[in-house]
């Protein structure tokens, strides 16, 4: 998990104890503070799980084209493979549709994933160093 999610988290929960603990301590004089301040971290609660989401989600799509170069460059070894061994028994039909067709196929696919995962890494980064700027975080 990456650490921006983590750190969210942390923070999430903090200000979920935080607020537990304000609810329990609101009384008499201090109402009125313990209100307000528990208005602030509503709001900030708010504001961290809808940036954890689109984090979450942003994260969860860069692992499934990780997922998937892994899983075709894994098939690909498996069709070169097979194609020496059908080479071996004389099969060229076969050994020229892996070599051909299944294995430019497998590239393909990779190619099209890791264009897509440079592409979601460079929005999420440009969407995180937005977000900062906009927070003054830098």
């Amino acid at each position: 998990m990456p650490e921006v999610i983590d750190e969210i988290e942390r923070q999430i929960k903090q200000l979920e104890i935080e607020r537990v603990s304000l609810k329990r301590e609101a009384t008499g004089d201090r109402q009125q503070a313990t209100g307000d301040r528990l208005q602030g971290i509503e709001k900030q609660l708010e504001e961290l799980k809808a940036q954890d989401k689109e984090l979450r989600t942003q994260w969860e799509k860069e692992k499934g084209y990780v997922t998937t170069i892994q899983n075709e460059k894994a098939r690909i070894e498996t069709m070169k493979h097979e194609a020496e061994v059908a080479e071996r028994e004389g099969n060229y039909e076969q050994v020229a549709k892996i070599r051909y067709e299944s294995i430019p196929a497998a590239e393909a696919t990779i190619k099209a994933a890791q264009q897509a995962l440079a592409q979601a890494t460079g929005d999420r980064q440009q969407a995180t160093g937005d977000r900062q700027q906009a927070t003054g975080d830098r």
